[in-house]
């Protein structure tokens, strides 16, 4: 009969490395962000408009780069960790779905009902209600 072994500790020696390596790419791209306000400095002149064109776009290619590699490593892990093609289409829908709950979250600072794909729901508790309606 084996033994059990206590769990061994997951280790830790990479993680110094990994902190500095995410420390050098926090620095580059403030670098850059100066860089490129400087330039648009030259372009357009150090304004209000400016700043927010800025910001726009490194926000803006933060949220296109975290939803490419969402979708990359749901991908990655329904093609190659489970082998099954309809679970890897279905998970790619993933991201789509945290989005139409981000709208359900944001109008719900607005209204009390919403109206989606024909049916009226109101939102209680952070869940949807379906309304019943006379018909």
């Amino acid at each position: 009969m084996p033994s059990k072994l206590p769990p061994q500790p997951v280790p830790t020696r990479y993680l110094p490395a990994l902190l500095l390596l995410f420390g050098f790419s926090g620095c580059s791209a403030l670098i850059y962000e100066i860089v490129w306000y400087q330039l648009l400095q030259l372009a357009i002149g150090s304004t209000a408009v400016s700043l927010g064109v800025l910001l726009a776009t490194f926000m803006g290619g933060l949220c296109l780069g975290s939803l490419a590699m969402r979708w990359l490593l749901t991908w990655m892990i329904a093609a190659w960790g489970l082998r099954q093609p309809g679970v890897a289409r279905k998970l790619l829908l993933v991201p789509l779905w945290d989005a139409v709950a981000f709208g359900i979250w944001a109008t719900s600072f607005t209204r009390r009902t919403l109206r989606w794909r024909g049916h009226d729901y109101t939102i209680r508790n952070g869940a949807l209600v379906p309304i019943a309606t006379r018909e």
